[in-house]
């Protein structure tokens, strides 16, 4: 007979929208605060996470400084409320994290990214998408917009984390769950991004 803690189902915390932002945390921090105590008062009730799904918007404008105030409400107060008494810390690596449409550096895409963007949206060619995203050289030019993002990540994870998009196997209580993380904001920049973003087959054969 399997025991109680491994036939339950897995659980997953959802967020996303935070928004972190400099100047701004007077306004946001009752709000983070009173988040953090329901996730505490929840754990304690036995609903302790497996995961945690950030699904976008972490940052509001992709900045180093926003993703800074984001790792300390995860390390300082989210992380430590995952935490049910006498079991370990929830791993870093349960943090499954994909970057939203604010969670990259408008001010990072130039001339070249683009007009590479307006030929890929003409095209909408997934062996052309996945042939410029396979260069390394190329697809920088397409991802300085993610440069904090992606320190963040790596940062979190404590190993380089180089693409905006990834797959990863995670085992739970015997269980292994395979998971992916797409990514369709390496295209966003501007206002006009609604229907123009393309994802490419490309993330999920090179995550």
């Amino acid at each position: 007979m399997p025991s109680e803690d491994t036939d339950r189902p897995i659980r997953l915390l959802h967020l996303s929208d935070i928004h972190f932002r400099g100047g701004k945390t007077w306004d946001s921090a009752p709000v983070l605060r009173d988040l953090t105590r329901f996730i505490a008062q929840e754990v304690a009730e036995g609903y302790v996470p497996d995961l945690v799904a950030f699904t976008g918007d972490l940052a509001f404008s992709g900045k180093a400084e926003e993703y800074e105030l984001a790792r300390r409400w995860l390390e300082d107060e989210l992380w430590p409320a995952l935490k049910a008494e006498g079991s370990d810390s929830l791993p870093r690596d349960r943090l499954l994290l994909v970057p939203g449409n604010h969670d990259l550096d408008r001010d990072a895409v130039d001339f070249v990214a683009e007009a590479t963007q307006i030929a890929l949206l003409s095209q909408r060619d997934q062996d052309r998408i996945a042939e410029l995203l396979s260069d390394t050289d190329q697809r920088e030019v397409l991802l300085k917009r993610h440069s904090a993002y992606l320190g963040f990540y790596s940062g979190w994870l404590g190993e380089p984390h180089a693409l905006p998009w990834w797959q990863r196997a995670i085992g739970i209580r015997g269980a292994r769950l395979h998971v992916a993380g797409l990514d369709s904001a390496w295209m966003a920049s501007g206002d006009t991004d609604r229907g123009n973003l393309l994802l490419g087959r490309f993330q999920k054969l090179s995550g």
